[in-house]
């Protein structure tokens, strides 16, 4: 509900409808209400999936929480626009799309490495996680990149496909908060023990022996 108030809020702005300051009401603009929004519900997302792996010691989905805490920062700070300038000064989009495609393929990696140490359950949880934060790097590189070529081709859809970028991210970021509510929930109640990491690393049969 709270994204289609802040869709109708930038129809509204887009249109005349609201007067003032109208970036602030526009979901495709920074700073704006829609943008403080994301970084809070980045933020709980975060708060959300540590409290999950700390509770239930389900250490396996962490890394997941870190690509979140990472996710707030870089939105707010646009730490992958500085990168983009620093991996390839000339063509600082060129860089911008290399950086975002190598935290991607990071993130898919530590994914993959917490689902082969756990069991069916936590290989579940780790993928609810992953297939929203892929999602909104879709939306925040393929559709940014097909933005940035239309806009020099077809400066007219400048507005609609901004909107389509920076909704889509809205929404992304939605579905990212409700799995990350649902995961916590379920994790009440269960703070010493976890399906997940009874073949964890450091439960492996192996690395008994070693301890012993």
């Amino acid at each position: 509900m709270a994204d289609l108030f802040f869709i109708l809020l930038h129809v509204a702005a887009v249109n005349g409808v609201i007067g003032g300051n109208e970036r602030l009401f526009r979901v495709d603009k920074d700073r704006s209400l829609s943008e403080w929004f994301e970084y809070a519900k980045l933020f709980v997302s975060f708060l959300l999936i540590f409290y999950l792996s700390v509770s239930r010691k389900f250490y396996q989905i962490m890394p997941m929480a870190l690509v979140i805490f990472y996710l707030c920062l870089d939105d707010s700070l646009r730490l992958h626009e500085y990168m983009g300038d620093v991996l390839v000064p000339a063509h600082d989009n060129v860089g911008q799309a290399l950086f975002t495609m190598m935290v991607g393929a990071a993130t898919v990696v530590m994914a993959a490495i917490g689902c082969m140490l756990s069991q069916r359950p936590g290989r579940i949880q780790i993928i609810s996680v992953l297939l929203p934060i892929l999602l909104l790097g879709g939306f925040g590189s393929i559709v940014d990149a097909f933005h940035e070529v239309m806009m020099r081709f077809v400066p007219r859809a400048d507005n609609l496909i901004g909107f389509i970028e920076d909704g889509g991210e809205l929404v992304s970021m939605s579905v990212l908060l409700l799995t990350c509510v649902r995961l916590a929930d379920l994790g009440v109640g269960h703070k010493s023990e976890h399906p997940t990491i009874t073949r964890g690393i450091f439960s492996s049969p192996a690395m008994r022996k070693w301890r012993a």
